[in-house]
């Protein structure tokens, strides 16, 4: 019983930090525009849509990227939703990487995402990047390069 209790502990955690975190937030300046940069599978995206369904119903703008196939779940917290694609991640969800290969993967990935992504901060000005881990590194690249905040998450933990 006890296991089954912990995601969603986990789970409300995150969405009770990222509320008061928010509501300091907004005494002290106007709402903000999130990022959040997914890593697009059920264990990693699903999590987030608490705190992302959070953020918009305490009149923050969320814009979320992931693939098409999170495109509905997304759009259903109210974030607006950016697509992205990349075949080095395609293959990396469809097929057994070995171990040592993974990370290679997931920069190549992040090297074919990062182009379609970068022109975002021209229409948009982003307060703070929320990005997966170390599975969605593109979303610290945008940070650092559009000189925002960024936070990172790891599916039960927002460090």
């Amino acid at each position: 019983m006890g296991k089954l209790l912990r995601p969603s502990f986990c789970i409300l955690s995150l969405i009770i930090i990222a509320v008061l975190t928010t509501l300091y937030v907004n005494r002290t300046t106007r709402n903000m525009h999130f990022l959040v940069c997914g890593f697009p599978a059920h264990g990693h995206t699903n999590p987030t849509l608490g705190v992302v369904r959070s953020l918009v119903e305490l009149g923050h703008q969320v814009t979320y990227c992931s693939t098409e196939k999170f495109r509905k779940s997304i759009e259903e917290t109210g974030a607006r939703f950016v697509a992205y694609t990349s075949k080095s991640l395609e293959f990396l969800l469809s097929s057994k990487v070995p171990s040592p290969d993974v990370h290679k993967v997931l920069l190549k990935s992040a090297l074919e995402i990062l182009p379609s992504l970068l022109p975002l901060n021209d229409q948009n000005k982003f307060d703070a990047v929320v990005y997966d881990s170390a599975a969605a590194l593109w979303g610290q690249v945008l940070g650092d390069e559009w000189k925002c905040p960024t936070f990172y998450s790891n599916t039960p933990f927002l460090f």
